[in-house]
């Protein structure tokens, strides 16, 4: 019925169509109608910006002066936005497909995936070329048959003395330490950047191991339904190093995971505050880090014929911050409907994945 559907019964109802009106709210509305009892996957393809019925955008890229980038990079509508907490009460995902090189307003549709646990697809008609073909047709593979959890629920709990600042990926967030997951597949995953809240719990004597150092704990479970109706629970628990010792601090520091989480709150930054300072946050960051290492080993942190100074644990560090800054995402030039679509993307990437984004691997061919 599907195959038929997409083959025969929709290309021979508006092939001879000549109203070019799109009414996406209305059939998202109609949609989420016939799936709120059961909830599931809605997957969406839409080529022009929604103008007919409720829902309809107007176009704000000929209409709206935004010098910083950030006013076209935020909804536009609420619309969408509403519809999609209806569609998490329902437990009902939300994937999205754009096909077109015109202005689509993407980021107030993908509203629609970002707090539904779904993602952001975003193809070029016109750069029509093998493949954009192949990447569409990988994807929705991908999306249809990858390992997928429904009506799930994620808790993260902390240490006493640490506490949630604050998070990022495709979620709704029900409270500071609950994340719904209408929809929660294998390729997902969520980012939380802790914050010392309470500095007299956060190194003391019930934190101190046997071997002497001091851990702190972090802990996320799970808990979801199968595709085949099976209620399961899945718990991570991460015990983690901590310290006082600045110098300690950079010895055990994650590089890829430290990279990861500055790419991120520069891209939280460039939809609030727009792009120039989303990049100069980046390289503050940079620099910071490296003065305050410089500072405590003992170097100087600045001037005329000082000597940069790296720890053995961020040699790449630099090269990482420059690369964010050089990405698609942060450069003038990108369109705007392709940097909220990169940024949705990124938003759920693991640290590996991002990784990748920002220094892909070269071989020598």
């Amino acid at each position: 019925l599907i195959e038929k559907l997409l083959t025969k019964l929709l290309p021979d109802m508006f092939q001879h169509t000549q109203d070019p009106m799109s009414a996406l709210g209305p059939a998202l509305h109609s949609a989420y109608k016939l799936m709120a009892t059961q909830g599931g996957k809605m997957v969406v393809f839409q080529s022009v910006i929604p103008t007919s019925g409720p829902g309809k955008l107007p176009n704000r890229q000929s209409t709206i002066k935004d010098d910083t980038g950030c006013k076209l990079l935020q909804p536009g509508d609420q619309y969408y936005k509403n519809l999609a907490l209806e569609l998490s009460k329902s437990q009902i995902g939300c994937d999205l497909f754009f096909f077109t090189p015109k202005y689509i307003d993407v980021a107030t549709i993908s509203c629609m995936a970002k707090y539904t646990g779904g993602e952001v697809n975003h193809y070029f008609l016109d750069n029509f070329a093998s493949n954009e073909v192949s990447r569409l047709q990988n994807d929705i593979f991908r999306t249809l048959t990858r390992n997928t959890g429904f009506e799930a629920l994620m808790r993260i709990r902390c240490s006493k003395g640490i506490s949630i600042d604050s998070h990022h990926g495709s979620f709704f967030l029900r409270a500071q330490d609950l994340l719904t997951l209408p929809n929660v597949d294998s390729d997902k995953s969520y980012t939380i950047k802790l914050k010392i809240s309470d500095p007299k719990n956060y190194c003391t004597t019930k934190n101190l191991a046997k071997d002497g150092n001091y851990y702190a704990t972090v802990q996320a479970g799970l808990l979801y339904t199968t595709f085949n109706g099976e209620r399961r629970i899945r718990i991570v628990t991460k015990c983690c190093q901590i310290t006082d010792q600045v110098s300690e601090l950079y010895r055990q520091v994650d590089e890829r995971a430290s990279m990861n989480v500055i790419a991120k709150l520069a891209m939280e930054k460039a939809i609030l505050e727009g792009i120039p300072k989303a990049t100069q946050a980046i390289k503050s960051a940079c620099s910071n880090i490296l003065a305050k290492y410089a500072l405590n080993s003992g170097g100087q942190s600045g001037g005329a014929g000082s000597t940069l100074m790296l720890p053995n644990t961020l040699l790449k560090f630099p090269l990482y911050c420059l690369a964010i800054v050089k990405n698609a995402i942060f450069r003038a030039e990108t369109p705007v409907d392709q940097r909220i679509t990169m940024i949705r993307k990124f938003e759920s990437f693991s640290d590996v994945e991002s990784g990748l984004w920002i220094h892909p691997n070269l071989y020598n061919l």
